[in-house]
């Protein structure tokens, strides 16, 4: 079968020094032909948090209220549209730099000695989880940029899943089953 689902990988520095409608134009197509994984490597280390929105923005209208329950000591003065995640703390009083910086490590399954994907069985909830699917109508893309990555098995790991590929691969009546339901 053909696949569905490839990232296409743009230089970044590219990206941002393009016009407004060309950035637009490499996007959009970077995204139709990738079926929605787009990866943006170098020339992206002193981006600033107004250049992150300027790039999402090309294709979208970015997010312009915040998530409900997020602390705004979390939100970028200059550009309250994004939010810093990850599990940085201040090396000098300690305090979260970032949302879920105290989020524990993911558990191991025993059944095969790997971390789990998919469930934690102590908070009973899912660890992963689609980007403000919450939201009528749910947002056409995440961008996501990484400043500084976790120290290996601190957690933090970032999987992309083609659920248009997974949900096409069920039987039909399970399909039939799922449009039912509203998230």
């Amino acid at each position: 079968t053909t696949p569905t689902f490839a990232p296409v990988v743009l230089r970044g520095d590219e990206i941002l020094s393009a016009s407004p409608e060309a950035r637009r134009a490499t996007l959009n197509d970077a995204l139709t032909s990738s079926h929605g994984l787009v990866l943006l490597r170098g020339g992206l280390e002193r981006i600033t948090p107004r250049e992150l929105v300027d790039i999402s923005r090309a294709i979208g209208r970015g997010e312009v209220e915040t998530n409900p329950g997020v602390d705004a000591k979390f939100l970028e003065a200059d550009a309250r549209e994004v939010q810093r995640i990850g599990n940085v703390v201040d090396a000098i009083t300690g305090e979260p730099r970032a949302m879920f910086a105290r989020a524990p490590p993911l558990p191991v399954d025993p059944t095969c000695g790997k971390t789990s994907l998919t469930y934690d069985p102590k908070t009973r909830s899912p660890v992963w989880h689609t980007d403000q699917a919450f939201r009528d109508p749910p947002p056409y893309a995440s961008v996501l940029y990484c400043k500084t990555a976790p120290p290996p098995g601190a957690g933090g790991a970032t999987i992309f899943a083609d659920v248009t590929a997974a949900y096409a691969a069920l039987p039909e009546d399970k399909r039939l089953e799922l449009e039912r339901y509203q998230a």
